[in-house]
């Protein structure tokens, strides 16, 4: 008899999926990049999200308990609003690797989002995911990323561009937070959800 092959690892993040209006905004930032002919590998736009916390490879079989992690992680906390405004380089002007868009909000909502972070980040490593710990959180969306190996001169034209260019104040719910698993195919990651978990309303 056949032994089954085991199932393939599956790569997982967690973030906060971001609504069409929001994502068509960024798509317009990023036409402007792609017609400066910057040397930079746009972000696929269907997947633009705000990333809260990178697993990478987990067992298949383990996905419910990921869930289960980030369900905890959630727990008591109420949904919230942010906004995407502005852009930015990571991780400066002068060498950027990332071009990304800024995530604001009332001072209220950015200490949710900093305490959404780190309760998941616990339950996480309690229940033994291995997941990025960053303690100085930079919430942002990436747009684009600067491809390897070219010319200084080349890359010393990205930040006048980027500069130059405006993000008006996109709004956008943090009412829910999904688990997501990344494929790479042709070059491209492509993302799919596997799970979600709703905050709890706004009082």
């Amino acid at each position: 008899m056949t032994t089954p092959a085991p199932e393939r690892p599956i790569r997982a993040f967690i973030a906060v999926e971001l609504p069409t209006t929001v994502r068509a905004a960024l798509g317009t930032r990023q036409d402007e990049l792609a017609a400066a002919s910057l040397p930079v590998r746009l972000a696929a736009l269907p997947g633009l999200h705000l990333t809260l916390a990178f697993i990478g490879d987990i067992p298949a079989g383990r996905v419910d308990d990921l869930t289960a992690a980030v369900r905890q992680g959630c727990g008591g906390i109420a949904s919230f609003q942010l906004w995407a405004a502005g852009l930015g380089m990571f991780p400066h002007a002068r060498g950027p690797r990332v071009v990304w868009a800024g995530v604001e909000g009332t001072p209220a909502a950015l200490a949710a989002l900093q305490t959404l972070h780190a309760a998941i980040h616990r339950a996480l490593a309690a229940a033994a995911f291995p997941a990025d710990q960053e303690f100085d959180f930079k919430p942002h969306l990436t747009l684009a990323r600067v491809r390897d190996g070219i010319a200084s001169a080349e890359r010393a034209r990205i930040a006048p561009v980027v500069q130059a260019l405006t993000l008006a104040p996109a709004p956008f719910p943090v009412a829910a937070v999904s688990i997501m698993r990344s494929d790479l195919r042709a070059g491209s990651a492509v993302y799919t959800q596997l799970d979600t978990i709703a905050l709890s309303s706004e009082g």
